[in-house]
């Protein structure tokens, strides 16, 4: 088969894997992941997007400065090219 030693290459449907810190925190947020990020959005906890993101994040830590945010729980919605995460943060 001429495609058998290339799929090792080709991430199909790989899983995002992304760790939000600190939680609580008061100004930044850091996001580390495992895959590119095309987008981030910070939502309420009734799930309104309040702020959208659009960075290309390469397997790096990015900041996010959420000191505009009143204190309370918040979610943050990583999206990758074929995979989505929310997570949960405290904003204090």
């Amino acid at each position: 088969n001429d495609l058998e030693g290339r799929t090792r290459d080709i991430e199909i449907g790989a899983t995002l894997q992304a760790e939000v810190y600190p939680s609580p925190t008061s100004r930044l947020l850091n996001v580390v992941t495992n895959q590119k990020i095309e987008q981030i959005e910070l939502l309420d906890m009734t799930g309104r997007v309040i702020s959208t993101i659009r960075q290309n994040i390469d397997r790096a830590t990015t900041q996010i400065n959420i000191n505009y945010l009143t204190n309370g729980h918040y979610f943050i919605r990583i999206k990758a090219v074929e995979s989505v995460l929310t997570l949960r943060f405290v904003k204090i």
